[in-house]
Formats: C-alpha cells, structure tokens, sequence
C-alpha cells in the first residue's frame, strides 16, 4: 500500500491502483493467490519483507483485509 505499492508495482509488473478519498487516496497493488510464490520469491529476492493478508467479509458489508502470515527479509 501507499509508497510500497508504487516501489513493488514496477518491479512485478503489476497494476498500481487508486481507491479516492479526498482526505487521503489509497494506491495499492495485488495479486491472486495463485502467483503467490512466484511474486512473494520476487520481492524476497529484491531486499522486501511481506505481509500476506485475505480479503475477508466486513460487519456491515463490504471486505476488510487481515494479515494472515509475514515473511520477512533479513539481507546479509
């Protein structure tokens, strides 16, 4: 999310998205669980931690994500 997002799009060749709100707009990028070696191996390799998160249902509608597992860098 946010500056993350914007690092990792170009280097995964990923789509960099824009939710808008006026106060503050959300630039975010993904991928489906289906390239989640081949992606997570990509950014591991680049120097990045991450964090794994499910979009899951929200009380009241809608979907909230939570972070499900971390894996992190540690660069020699």
């Amino acid at each position: 999310m946010f500056e993350d997002a914007e690092k990792v799009s170009g280097l995964l060749g990923l789509t960099l998205r824009v939710e808008w709100d006026a106060a503050a707009p959300l630039r975010f990028c993904g991928f489906p669980k289906s390239g989640l070696d081949k992606y997570i191996g990509k950014l591991v390799r680049a120097g990045f931690s991450v964090a794994v998160c499910h979009q899951v249902p929200a009380e009241g509608g809608g979907v909230k994500r939570e972070v499900s597992e971390t894996i992190l860098c540690s660069k020699i």
